[in-house]
């Protein structure tokens, strides 16, 4: 083995392989810790409207766009998937209301959410899909049956179609087993 001292020369035969290098160790990047949550760093209702200034709405608020709002907050709870409760939450509050204050009276409770508009958005879409289904040429039903934990049964009825979004048609409970 050409070029190699002797302890080299023992590592080849002892091994069949050269040494390998040794790779430095990196050092550890330091992690900075976030601050702890204190009572003054906590944004509350009063704090916010004194941290952050808002702008006056120019106009009027007619009862027709306060019509319109709720329904149209309702709805990005519904699409975005998120929990109820976050319309309790004051940093929520606070923007959807921040071009508008006045607008704060009219958002709507968790259980208003959970209640009574999601079941108006329920029939309202159903009313359009009924309506685009006439003109479906192809439409699927699907069934899914299961059991849920205190082993009540329920079927699932969901209408398809190739050019639109499934919906969830009917819910039926069956008897016990």
């Amino acid at each position: 083995m050409p070029n190699l001292d002797e302890a080299e020369q023992t590592k080849w035969r002892r091994f069949g392989e050269p040494p390998k290098k040794q790779r430095r160790k990196r050092k550890k990047r330091s992690t900075t810790r976030s601050p702890e949550a204190t009572q003054e760093s906590v944004m509350t209702i009063s704090r916010m409207s004194q941290s952050q200034p808002t702008m006056s709405f120019v106009g009027n608020i007619g009862h027709k766009e306060k019509k319109r709002f709720q329904p149209a907050i309702a709805r990005i709870f519904y699409a975005a998937g998120l929990p109820f409760r976050a319309i309790e939450v004051p940093r929520m509050r606070h923007a959807l209301t921040s071009l508008q204050p006045d607008m704060e009276r009219y958002l709507l409770p968790r259980k208003a959410l959970a209640g009574h508009l999601l079941t108006e958005e329920y029939h309202l879409k159903k009313n359009e899909l009924i309506a685009r289904l006439r003109d479906e040429p192809i439409v699927g039903l699907v069934s899914d049956g299961w059991s849920s934990i205190s082993k009540d049964m329920v079927v699932n009825y969901i209408v398809v179609s190739p050019l639109m979004h499934s919906l969830l048609w009917y819910t039926r409970r069956t008897a016990n087993t």
